[in-house]
């Protein structure tokens, strides 16, 4: 005959076994959504802030009466609290860290109206097909500008067929998790090199500062530059 007190093990035990699987799945789970919330890429918009003003980026700010479902999706990479910006969109977020953009009026409920970087901004990448060199062939992409105290600087980087694209100036190699569809119904979270610029590196080479709301998926960015509308 089992006694109260075999019975009593045993319901503790089967007590602290659901409490360890509980804590597991939790760990899992919560160290997954870690890794996606502090280590990948995010799909932002970009809202710049001038003179108190709030005005979201759209391709499409110079029409009169742009709607805020056109508003420019960019991609981002976070590492914790750090923000960085792939090099491919480096010239259009430094080109609008200097506000060298069109601002075009338009009261909305969250904005007072859209923006867009010039066409011809300071910032396009110079592009320059280097030499063969032991079977492989790069070119080289440089952006170039000055500090808010006039000194300048360089931000550059590489790509070939052969071995991608590599870091070579003001900006870094980093690997962060992306979710990738596999099948209807069935994804999987690899880690993928880019070539990346922190938005700290940026607000040191402009002066503007940026401010990432996490909640609201916003990249916003405050010049320190004034330069008259184009």
């Amino acid at each position: 005959m089992t006694n109260s007190s075999d019975r009593g093990q045993r319901k503790s035990s089967v007590t602290a076994f659901v409490i360890f699987i509980a804590l597991t799945l939790g760990f899992a789970f919560f160290g997954m959504k870690a890794c996606v919330e502090y280590r990948g890429s995010k799909g932002v918009r970009l809202v710049l802030n001038h003179d108190g003003s709030r005005y979201l980026h759209s391709a499409f700010a110079k029409l009169s009466d742009a709607p805020s479902l056109l508003a420019t999706r960019f991609t981002i990479y976070t590492d914790g609290s750090d923000v960085f910006v792939g090099v491919t969109d480096a010239e259009r977020i430094l080109a609008i860290a200097a506000n060298e953009v069109t601002r075009v009026p338009k009261q909305e409920v969250a904005y007072d109206g859209y923006f867009v970087e010039r066409s011809d901004h300071g910032y396009r990448s110079k592009n320059v097909v280097q030499p063969l060199k032991d079977g492989v062939q790069e070119v080289t992409y440089t952006i170039t500008g000055e500090t808010p105290n006039g000194k300048p600087w360089t931000l550059q980087y590489a790509s070939s067929m052969e071995n991608g694209m590599r870091a070579i100036e003001n900006c870094e190699e980093r690997s962060f998790f992306e979710v990738f569809n596999v099948t209807p119904g069935e994804t999987t979270m690899n880690l993928v090199d880019n070539i990346v610029v922190s938005v700290t590196q940026l607000s040191e080479l402009t002066g503007a500062s940026f401010a990432f709301d996490r909640e609201a998926g916003l990249l916003i960015i405050r010049p320190i530059t004034s330069p008259s509308d184009g």
